[in-house]
């Protein structure tokens, strides 16, 4: 996002802001505020977003950045195939959050 917009512009953004342009442009959307797949799931099912959360906000960045290279192959076999989707970013294994509801 700072790239895209510039870091004083990424840091106000919104999420439901966010998310559906970032997801227009096809990229796998990374993050550490795992409120996303509650708050902003309608926005990450209306964009069809790939959307890997990492479970605790209060990591290091060395540590967050070590989790997702971890997972750097996963990530991206799993991002090959369509949104939505949600995975929490674990220790060991990426986790999917179901987005749907059971009718």
């Amino acid at each position: 996002m700072r790239e895209e917009y510039g870091p004083a512009v990424a840091q106000q953004l919104d999420d439901g802001q966010w998310i559906p342009e970032m997801a227009a442009k096809n990229y796998v959307l990374l993050s550490k505020d795992k409120r996303i797949r509650t708050t902003h799931r309608a926005a990450v099912v209306a964009a069809a977003a790939k959307v890997y959360l990492l479970p605790d906000q209060s990591m290091r960045g060395r540590d967050m950045a070590a989790r997702y290279v971890r997972h750097r192959y996963r990530i991206a076999a799993r991002s090959r195939k369509d949104g939505p989707h949600i995975y929490m970013v674990g220790p060991k294994t990426l986790d999917p959050f179901k987005l749907t509801t059971p009718s």
